[in-house]
């Protein structure tokens, strides 16, 4: 399946051929009417590429100017950086993203490396990825609606490459926010469990099915003991 995966992928890096043979003169270049931002570049009244504004004040062109093998790649490849970044900028569209995470995607997608650190770096110098308040939301997410502990919620930031400054800062206001919130959510956790362990008569059984249920969701085994004992659950 991976090797498929792989086998199918776009290969971005590869530069596709001119539609018209080079060296050629360009014969106009035209603000396009729907999106005033971008230029079409024609040869011979023929369309050969569009391209952001911005190109034309990194490499400056022009009617009359002769469109050569290296400046159609050098446009090509202009083009190419802006297509990762806004690909980024319609993730982060649909949900917060660690830097770790969006390069992750990134190269899953198949995009070159210098592409992506190019968008990554105008991400961040335009400030669209907060790591600290993403982290907190993932955080506080996860402890609210799936209920989860510290300890996997810890690891599940770690995985997502942030840093461990910032993991150990979001947890620890977890904690300390609310003391008691996770034996409280373990409570809440083991009642719904012990339900779909009703048919199981082995006490021993049914108390370590339970523990293991509890420390995949990042519970440590002393907190549950505490909560166990104290809810005298298996008394």
């Amino acid at each position: 399946m991976t090797q498929n995966l792989h086998s199918q992928r776009k290969d971005y890096s590869i530069i596709p051929d001119c539609p018209v043979s080079l060296p050629a003169t360009i014969s106009s270049i035209q603000i396009q009417q729907k999106q005033k931002n971008r230029c079409s570049l024609f040869v011979n009244n023929t369309f050969v590429i569009g391209f952001d504004q911005h190109i034309l004040t990194e490499t400056p062109l022009k009617k009359g100017d002769s469109l050569t093998k290296q400046l159609w790649e050098t446009i090509w490849i202009c083009e190419q950086k802006r297509f990762v970044f806004h690909w980024m900028l319609s993730r982060l569209e649909l949900r917060s993203h660690s830097f770790f995470e969006l390069k992750q995607k990134c190269i899953l997608k198949g995009f070159p490396q210098e592409w992506i650190q190019s968008a990554l770096e105008k991400i961040e110098s335009l400030n669209l990825i907060n790591e600290e308040e993403f982290a907190r939301t993932f955080a506080q997410s996860r402890q609210k609606y799936k209920k989860w502990g510290f300890l996997r919620i810890q690891n599940e930031l770690i995985k997502k490459g942030l840093p461990s400054s910032i993991v150990q800062k979001i947890t620890q206001e977890l904690k300390e926010n609310n003391p008691q919130l996770e034996k409280e959510l373990i409570k809440d956790l083991i009642q719904k469990k012990l339900k779909s362990l009703v048919r199981e008569t082995d006490i021993q059984k049914k108390q370590q099915k339970l523990i293991r249920f509890l420390i995949s969701r990042g519970y440590s085994y002393s907190i549950i003991s505490n909560v166990i004992k104290e809810e005298r659950i298996f008394v």
